[in-house]
């Protein structure tokens, strides 16, 4: 990921509603309907990933500190992640009861 202030063209000390106005700019000069060079999807996803992690405290913090621009899970989400993994497991144990017989039919 390049930079975030720099892809957005913003101060390091820059507020939220400084941030938002930026990402807004940059959002409709490189929007398709505006655009239509093709090479702009690049370019807009990385103004999507500097405001994602430019207006959520945490990682911004993050990565003020130590450049880290990873998005790391909170505890409510390992725990939904697990929930889905389990019950996917589930569903293959019984899957494959299915198939297995069981007697002549």
């Amino acid at each position: 990921m390049r930079y975030p202030y720099d892809t957005l063209g913003v101060p390091k000390d820059a507020d939220k509603k400084t941030i938002k106005r930026a990402y807004r700019k940059k959002s409709r000069q490189l929007h398709p309907d505006v655009n239509p060079d093709r090479n702009t999807h690049d370019e807009m996803a990385a103004v999507n990933d500097a405001y994602a992690l430019l207006t959520d405290e945490g990682r911004k913090s993050r990565f003020d500190r130590t450049g880290e621009t990873r998005r790391t899970n909170t505890e409510e989400e390992d725990a939904r992640l697990l929930v889905v993994a389990q019950f996917q497991q589930a569903l293959t144990k019984a899957t494959q009861l299915d198939e297995m017989p069981f007697g002549n039919p």
